[in-house]
């Protein structure tokens, strides 16, 4: 009986350890481009009075190809878009949560909203729609940022699997030991 005793007391003790590993695994940061934030107010703004409120602004015309795919695939996939970190574009900034933190403590408009390009739409354009409520609207902001993926991501598929193998682990051995 102790024998099965220490069987069941290592898997418990494998378990916590399976728990443990799933909280180190390194998860690899992504891209974000989110066109689902909160839009400032665009109806009475221009090109100018964006820019003084921080925003950067960028005709979508002059963004690069990949700049141009990534915004409408952010827009095609209901306005959140994420790509591996060396997948994004020149033309949009991916600030840490760290770079965010640090340029919040700047009193230039400019570092505002650093996460935010402003993209002015081409009139009569077939592009996605930027916003239900604002099916025709010209300016359209996107969040950009590097972070780690969503916890449904399949990035985090290695960290589910430890901490799945890990509850299994203790449960059973847990359960056994409490039935000898």
């Amino acid at each position: 009986m102790q024998e099965r005793t220490r069987r069941n007391l290592a898997l418990v003790a494998l378990g916590v350890v399976l728990l443990a590993a799933a909280a180190v695994v390194p998860v690899g940061d992504v891209r974000w481009h989110d066109t689902s934030v909160e839009q400032p107010d665009f109806v009475e703004g221009n090109e100018t009075g964006l820019r003084n409120e921080g925003y950067r602004v960028v005709a979508y015309e002059n963004l690069s190809e990949r700049a141009q795919d990534l915004y409408v695939a952010t827009l095609e996939n209901d306005g959140a878009y994420r790509v591996p970190a060396d997948d994004g574009a020149d033309d949009f900034d991916y600030p840490t949560r760290v770079e965010v933190i640090e340029r919040a403590n700047v009193s230039e408009p400019a570092a505002r909203y650093p996460m935010h390009v402003v993209v002015e739409r081409p009139n009569g354009s077939d592009l996605p729609a930027a916003d239900e409520d604002l099916p025709d609207a010209t300016y359209d902001a996107m969040l950009t940022k590097t972070a780690g993926p969503p916890l449904t991501s399949t990035a985090r598929a290695p960290q589910l699997a430890l901490v799945l193998a890990g509850v299994a682990c203790i449960g059973v051995g847990g359960y056994r030991a409490a039935t000898l």
